[in-house]
């Protein structure tokens, strides 16, 4: 035993590896002794940066009201010992400051990633365990039997093994095909070939729509948790919200993909929008009183709105790279979907910015934790679900309506590119649907 051990630990990739597993389980270990914060409180502002000097500098500047705090507490205290009663006060242990700062919603980084890690390790060591303990089992059971036991036995695990990678790879490759050959020749960055698309306008439709529902969906559920926590009180419960909300965009997706076989993509996005709408709209309105299951049935609703605002852009995204390449007689895909990851970037930061601003002008206070927020952050919260919603997916339905593209033009710009590609001439009527089109699709490149 002792020579086999060595032998293990003779291999620096092992050594390695083993020290690094060790210091986790050590560090999480400790470390709960000294920070006993809930992971899910938000006992923070959004987004503090792990600064010490700063959090050092703020603390300072609150020992004041800390100290009033505290008289209050005492107060408190003695006037429910006056009736038989006790305060339990949770020790949250000597660490107070945010390490690794704070996430979106004012939750503490380091106390996430320490759970996080404990969670994670749990399941590691329990999946191999079962499956270390199966393998055993079907292997001695080979091994004593033998005969076509064993070779049941054997066959049924590589297939096990091969399953996983090569039957995905297999789905992938069978039904994933480029619309033109892939060019052999290196491209050269230009910032020129970056922001070309946006000289076509159906484009610029598609980028703004995707923009606006996004930016929307950011603000949603950047504020979702502080919605779920201050007004639905229902903390608890968010995971389990946000799953019903997911359950119906996935239960929705094969609707929305076999419905823009039949109408416009446009369309169906104007049709989801509403759906989208109300049920933000009886989101916000939610209150503590009403049915414990509403709240489920608003989730699941905004779901089957969302799913197809969401889908749509990227479906329609195709349809639109193909107008580019008959505007520039070269396919730059690349460009486009560099410009769609930006604007999904870009609408994540102004959606956290805009929670952030309301959050501030509301009034509302990550010093108060649990204990509430006052009337104006409650009405800030309502108010800019149901605005932000409006406002935005508004807009964004208003650029739907009076986008031009559609599944027919679509088939006018394909045959027209078939004709391109093999540099055969188009047939006059192809080139007058062609000279129709442009203006609504590509507008007047500059």
């Amino acid at each position: 035993m002792g020579n086999t051990i060595k032998t293990i630990f003779k291999s620096g990739k092992f050594t390695f590896g083993f020290l690094v597993i060790a210091i986790i389980l050590l560090f999480i270990t400790i470390y709960p002794m000294f920070d006993r914060r809930d992971p899910l409180a938000m006992i923070g502002g959004l987004y503090d940066r792990p600064n010490l000097i700063q959090y050092m500098q703020r603390n300072r500047e609150k020992t004041e009201e800390a100290a009033a705090v505290a008289e209050v507490d005492e107060a408190l205290a003695e006037l429910m010992a006056q009736f038989g009663l006790s305060a339990v006060k949770r020790d949250s242990g000597p660490i107070q400051l945010h390490i690794l700062g704070t996430d979106n919603f004012g939750r503490d980084m380091m106390a996430q990633l320490v759970a996080g890690t404990k969670t994670s390790l749990m399941i590691g060591f329990i999946a191999g365990g079962i499956a270390t303990l199966v393998g055993i089992i079907v292997g001695l059971l080979a091994g004593y039997i033998g005969g076509q036991l064993d070779n049941f036995l054997s066959s049924l695990t590589n297939i096990f093994i091969v399953i996983p990678s090569f039957v995905i790879l297999i789905l992938v490759a069978v039904s994933t095909k480029e619309r033109v050959p892939i060019p052999a020749g290196r491209a050269v960055f230009e910032w020129n070939t970056v922001v070309k698309p946006l000289k076509i306008k159906c484009f610029r439709e598609i980028l703004c729509i995707y923009l606006f529902t996004y930016m929307s969906l950011d603000i949603v559920t950047t504020l979702f948790q502080h919605f779920m926590q201050y007004v639905a009180h229902r903390e608890k419960e968010t995971s389990f919200v946000l799953g019903a909300m997911i359950v119906a965009q996935i239960a929705a997706i094969p609707v929305v993909y076999n419905m823009t076989k039949r109408v416009s993509k446009p369309l169906i996005f104007r049709f989801s929008a509403p759906i989208w709408l109300l049920g933000a709209f009886c989101l916000s309105l939610y209150s503590e009183n009403w049915p414990p299951a509403l709240i489920y049935v608003f989730a699941a609703f905004t779901g089957l709105g969302v799913c197809g605002c969401v889908m749509i852009p990227w479906l329609i995204f195709p349809d639109v790279v193909d107008v580019g390449e008959l505007a520039f007689t070269n396919r730059i895909t690349g460009s486009f979907s560099g410009m769609m990851t930006f604007s999904r970037k870009l609408s994540s930061a102004l959606g956290i910015a805009i929670v952030g601003w309301v959050m501030q002008w509301s009034g509302y206070d990550a010093t108060l934790g649990t204990y509430g927020q006052p009337a104006s952050a409650i009405m800030g919260f309502r108010g800019l679900i149901i605005t932000a919603t409006l406002l935005l997916l508004g807009l964004a339905f208003i650029i739907a309506f009076r986008s031009k593209l559609n599944e027919e033009r679509s088939r006018t710009v394909n045959q027209a590119l078939i004709f391109i590609r093999e540099g055969k001439p188009m047939p006059v009527d192809l080139q007058q649907a062609v000279v129709s089109l442009k203006s609504d699709l590509i507008g007047t490149l500059k």
